[in-house]
């Protein structure tokens, strides 16, 4: 299971800009079903490897997104899970890719002490 090396990762990239004496909440991110990644792998190791780096209140946050695609065939629009779903008009495998193919870290969320 390489999320688990995904999931120190992304601790060790958040941790990085964390400011000292501050705790890290979350971790926000997001998944598409073609980038490799399990979401629900991820999601499931990741408050062990927190703990384990010493982030035991962090939590993960992941966005999920479609993966769409357009017919190079016949110009439809359609979201799929897989990479090796047909156009559900033409049955071509023939098209581009707009989304679903990435995993991002988009933010992370660190305590915020200052009281007013």
């Amino acid at each position: 299971m390489h999320e688990i090396s995904i999931a120190s990762s992304l601790i060790e990239q958040a941790a990085a800009h964390v400011p000292e004496g501050k705790r890290l909440l979350a971790v926000r991110v997001t998944v598409g079903p073609l980038s490799g990644i399990s979401a629900d792998s991820l999601e499931f190791c990741f408050d062990s490897v927190a703990a384990d780096m010493g982030h035991g209140s962090a939590r993960l946050s992941i966005t999920r997104i479609p993966a769409c695609f357009e017919c190079l065939t016949c110009g439809a629009c359609y979201k799929s899970e897989s990479v090796y779903t047909e156009c559900p008009l033409c049955q071509s495998l023939e098209r581009i890719t707009y989304s679903g193919d990435r995993f991002t870290l988009d933010a992370i969320d660190v305590e915020d002490t200052h009281h007013v």
